[in-house]
């Protein structure tokens, strides 16, 4: 398992772009590459055992929301389409 975690660190920028679907559609895949390792890896955190849930909320955030923003698209080329984007708000906060 410690072999496999290491490959994925290593070849973490080659490897993301085909797990997330996006080394077609993007310009510059290292790019997002980077940005999507910021976000979901803050601080230099490496993949690991302990940063799993941050891998799933990647993925989940790729292959769920971008796919409904993409269907989302296509479908406002013939109907409308409402989107709603719904936020955590701890209790007793003011929305702005």
């Amino acid at each position: 398992m410690d072999q496999i975690v290491d490959d994925y660190n290593r070849e973490f920028g080659r490897r993301l772009k085909y797990h997330l679907f996006f080394y077609e559609s993007v310009d510059d895949p290292c790019e997002v590459t980077s940005k999507l390792k910021e976000r979901f890896l803050p601080g230099g955190l490496n993949v690991s055992l302990q940063t799993t849930a941050n891998m799933a909320s990647m993925w989940d955030e790729r292959l769920k929301v971008h796919s409904m923003r993409k269907i989302a698209r296509e479908y406002s080329r013939v109907n409308p389409v409402y989107m709603f984007n719904f936020t955590k708000f701890r209790a007793g906060s003011k929305q702005s």
